[in-house]
């Protein structure tokens, strides 16, 4: 199975082929996420900044709270979306200032789905 978007560009596949597996997509969107020891923690609140197949980045004021390594459930809903998209993953890159990156973890065939048919909106 391939995770190609329709719609992608050269540009973005010479740019982002060094440094990620997946081009990532403008989305500013809110996001809600759980971090740290406990996922039944409290919500806390961000911005999307991209998304792409491999994972997220979120700009959020709490974000000194979140350390490389942290794993972290993502929800978020953006137009074209009939429902909340949750996803999960590990903290690549986590900066007080400027948020943190996640690498998704596997996915269901479903929030595969529904991720990809988001990118291709995203792309189009």
């Amino acid at each position: 199975m391939s995770d190609v978007i329709y719609g992608e560009t050269f540009e973005v596949g010479y740019l982002w082929g060094k440094r990620r597996r997946f081009p990532r997509y403008d989305l500013i969107v809110p996001v809600g996420f759980f971090c740290g020891e406990s996922l039944a923690s409290q919500v806390e609140r961000g911005l999307c900044r991209d998304i792409g197949m491999g994972g997220i980045g979120v700009l959020s004021p709490v974000a000194a709270g979140v350390k490389l390594h942290d794993v972290v459930s993502v929800q978020l809903s953006a137009h074209g979306l009939d429902e909340t998209l949750r996803l999960y993953g590990i903290v690549v890159y986590a900066d007080p200032e400027q948020g943190f990156g996640l690498q998704f973890a596997d996915f269901t065939p479903r929030t595969r789905v529904r991720l990809k048919q988001l990118l291709i909106l995203l792309a189009t």
